[in-house]
């Protein structure tokens, strides 16, 4: 394998063939699809999570103070 050949594998140097970047663009469209419906399941879970907090806080408050 020559350097040339390494660069390209690595991203860093220029793809021989069209279909190649055409390839590269769309794994990255895919993977930016992917990591935006995790962003989102992971703030509506963090959602839940503190607010079923807040209420188990503010629950013991009101017990220790009453």
């Amino acid at each position: 394998m020559s350097a040339h050949e390494r660069f390209v594998v690595l991203g860093l140097g220029q793809a021989r063939s069209v279909w190649f970047g055409d390839i590269a663009r769309m794994a990255h469209s895919g993977a930016v699809l992917v990591m935006a419906l995790l962003g989102a399941l992971m703030w509506v879970a963090f959602k839940a999570i503190f607010a079923d907090a807040s209420a188990r806080t503010s629950t013991q408050v009101g017990q220790i103070g009453s």
